[in-house]
């Protein structure tokens, strides 16, 4: 993890392209309706950040759950 740490904060953030991010794209904050369209809702975190901050959420969100089967610990272990 330290090198990704170092990674990050090395980033220029403010120079970095900014848009409205919702920041917190889950299975819960996605609904269907009857009709098939998609929804996003809870917008409690979204604010106006990079557009890299959305992919990166996705990404954690993606790689660390229990439901894909993935040891959280066994993947955050630094070598």
């Amino acid at each position: 993890m330290r090198p990704l740490v170092r990674e990050f904060n090395a980033l220029k953030m403010k120079k970095l392209p900014h848009c409205f991010v919702h920041g917190d794209l889950i299975e819960t904050n996605i609904m269907k309706d009857k009709e098939g369209k998609l929804w996003i809702i809870d917008f409690a975190v979204a604010n106006y950040y990079p557009r890299i901050i959305e992919l990166a959420v996705l990404a954690c969100n993606i790689l660390l759950t229990q439901k894909a089967g993935l040891n959280q610990k066994e993947i955050l272990k630094s070598p």
